[in-house]
């Protein structure tokens, strides 16, 4: 199936990326992570998504990470 962006999947060491650009901001995040601008670098996180107690589903960001002050 094509994606509605016609973006193309991509790999990197091993790591796949839906896009061009996802893969573009990895290794921003990665340059990033070793000037140590950046810590706990992650792919493809998953957020639960529960409302008023119930699980209704999930969430997959791209990145997940914490800047210097820690946020």
């Amino acid at each position: 199936m094509r994606n509605k962006f016609n973006a193309k999947k991509q790999t990197y060491k091993g790591l796949k990326f839906d896009s061009k650009k996802e893969l573009q901001r990895y290794l921003y995040l990665e340059k990033l992570l070793k000037e140590n601008k950046i810590t706990n670098l992650e792919l493809h996180p998953v957020f639960p998504l529960i409302v008023n107690g119930t699980h209704i589903g999930r969430y997959t960001a791209d990145f997940k990470y914490k800047n210097k002050s820690g946020d």
